[in-house]
């Protein structure tokens, strides 16, 4: 990542320091999706990267399940400064007691 656009990000995060972002592209995917085929784990890869990038990037980011559409777990991404954790995991704390607790889909 060129220099002035990490330090864009980090500006914009001193100013807002959590940012709410999709954890994927695309809606969930079903069971087993990323291993059904070659193909259909390049689209995996394609529409999870607000998920693959932070972690990259050295930013800290928290997904949060936020409930079921269609039959499969729906949830946000937290994302915060660097070295920051404490206030993303507070944040997803806040969340998930307001949000509830969600069954796990069946894998069968």
């Amino acid at each position: 990542m060129p220099q002035h656009a990490q330090k864009q990000g980090q500006l914009f995060l001193e100013q807002y320091p959590t940012v709410l972002l999709p954890v994927s592209a695309e809606q969930a995917m079903v069971q087993d999706q990323d291993v059904a085929s070659q193909e259909s784990m390049r689209h995996v890869m394609e529409i999870q990267w607000p998920m693959m990038a932070l972690p990259l990037l050295g930013v800290p980011a928290l997904a949060v399940p936020t409930g079921v559409a269609d039959g499969l777990p729906a949830g946000v991404q937290w994302v915060g400064r660097r070295f920051d954790d404490r206030r993303l995991l507070k944040v997803g704390e806040v969340l998930e007691r307001a949000m509830g607790t969600f069954t796990p889909i069946d894998p069968r």
